[in-house]
């Protein structure tokens, strides 16, 4: 996949990045992290060039819905509860 683009090294990530792995995955659920590794070992098989896009997509639609389901299908109640744009959540819905 590597096109010749040239590498990122650790010090050209942001601070939040730097953290060591076994960092991140303390402050994920396991049951995600397992997850998410059997989806990107997958779609990384595919040498799919979308899998950051994909898999954001895929989890805002994701969680958008599931949130939407715990307040009732109430979108304000959801973009209040959440602090976020009622606007741009149904915009996301209509696009997922």
């Amino acid at each position: 996949m590597n096109s010749g683009a040239a590498t990122i090294e650790e010090n050209d990530l942001p601070d939040y990045l730097r953290n060591e792995t076994s960092a991140v995955d303390e402050q994920a659920p396991a049951l995600l992290v397992q997850a998410l590794d059997s989806w990107l070992d997958s779609r990384l098989q595919e040498e799919e060039e979308t899998v950051y896009r994909d898999l954001a997509e895929t989890l805002e639609a994701t969680l958008i819905r599931r949130l939407l389901d715990r307040y009732d299908g109430k979108l304000a109640r959801m973009a209040s509860a959440l602090h976020a744009n009622r606007t741009t959540l149904r915009r996301r819905l209509q696009n997922s």
